[in-house]
């Protein structure tokens, strides 16, 4: 009887449609732990080449693409800047020199503001797992991914914030630096504010292949102080994970971070 059945079951199921079964390694899994195994299964591999668009509206627009290398915490690109992370401590190649991001002001500073390591934002998605939702499922470059979706929460939300207006006062110069003096987060609407993420997971082996970020922001209604909204956007692809993808790392950078 068992053999009936299997041989009928055989008979129903189309070609192929076994492998695509077997391929499939979400199935029916909810979004919050689909998010949680993708995340932890990028943490396993030792890398993956990246391909970063960026883009920060402050009263002006800057925009920025980065192509190079994400190593676990550590990220190295070129492009509209020559940029080496780890974590959040941010470092621009600027003629013969290393500078900190955050030491850079006004012109300098136009070139990296809108970049943020990748390994940031997948840092910051973990802790919004609890809000994750599907969104319609869509092929990326010829890998079949779920789509999940997450929300930051108002302490997330107001980090965001913090770490944004620091990056918009150092582009500052003359009045407009005179203006908000330093205290440009405390001009944020943070009721208007909202942080989300979204995650592009191959069903076939739980990696992620897109993420993207989407900041938005408006100013609080105040005296001499002209209104405007804050949008920052980032949308980083990654390939060839766990593969050897090559970057000439230069050697101030290695000592720095100590890369090997």
């Amino acid at each position: 009887m068992r053999l009936l059945i299997a041989a009928a079951l055989a008979l129903l199921i189309p070609p192929g449609a076994a492998a695509i079964q077997a391929a499939d390694k979400i199935g029916k899994d909810r979004a919050p732990g689909v998010a949680l195994k993708a995340l932890g299964e990028v943490q396993k591999k030792k890398g993956a080449a990246v391909s970063q668009t960026c883009e920060l509206g402050a009263g002006q627009q800057t925009t920025g693409t980065f192509q190079g290398v994400l190593r676990k915490d550590f990220v190295a690109v070129k492009g509209s800047a020559e940029i080496y992370a780890r974590g959040k401590t941010t470092i621009v190649r600027t003629g013969d020199r290393y500078d900190q991001a955050a030491n850079l002001r006004g012109e300098e500073a136009l070139p990296v503001a809108s970049f943020r390591n990748p390994a940031v934002l997948f840092a910051d998605a973990s802790r919004a797992l609890a809000t994750a939702a599907y969104l319609d499922d869509e092929t990326l470059e010829g890998k079949d991914c779920k789509v999940v979706s997450l929300t930051g929460d108002a302490r997330l939300v107001k980090e965001h914030l913090q770490e944004v207006g620091e990056v918009v006062q150092r582009q500052l110069t003359g009045f407009a630096a005179a203006m908000y003096s330093g205290n440009l987060t405390s001009y944020m609407d943070e009721k208007l504010s909202s942080s989300k993420f979204t995650l592009w997971v191959g069903k076939a082996d739980l990696l992620i292949y897109k993420v993207a970020w989407v900041l938005e922001s408006e100013t609080k209604p105040a005296p001499l102080v002209p209104a405007f909204k804050i949008t920052r956007k980032i949308e980083a692809r990654f390939s060839q994970w766990d593969e050897d993808v090559a970057f000439d790392i230069p050697a101030p950078i290695k000592a720095k971070f100590g890369i090997k």
